[in-house]
């Protein structure tokens, strides 16, 4: 595929069980140092590892008007941290 280069913002909502997993989703926007720019968001599943830890994974999805990050479009990607 390809490799990606760039910053962006996003704003991650967190719902909390008391079981202490969680589900999550994401939305924002990135810009490449070249100027251009895609939208991503996302979603998935959490779980508490420790009084100040968790784990977390999940599939974020990209769009973009930028003929270089055409190839984006149709990707799916995985996270996790």
């Amino acid at each position: 595929m390809g490799k990606l280069n760039a910053q962006g913002v996003t704003t991650v909502s967190i719902t909390q069980k008391t079981d202490g997993s969680n589900e999550w989703e994401m939305k924002g926007v990135m810009r490449t140092r070249e100027g251009d720019f895609l939208a991503v968001w996302g979603n998935g599943t959490g779980k508490s590892t420790g009084p100040t830890t968790a784990e977390w994974t999940g599939e974020v999805h990209f769009m973009s008007r930028s003929p270089k990050l055409s190839w984006l479009n149709n990707v799916t990607g995985w996270v996790e941290g």
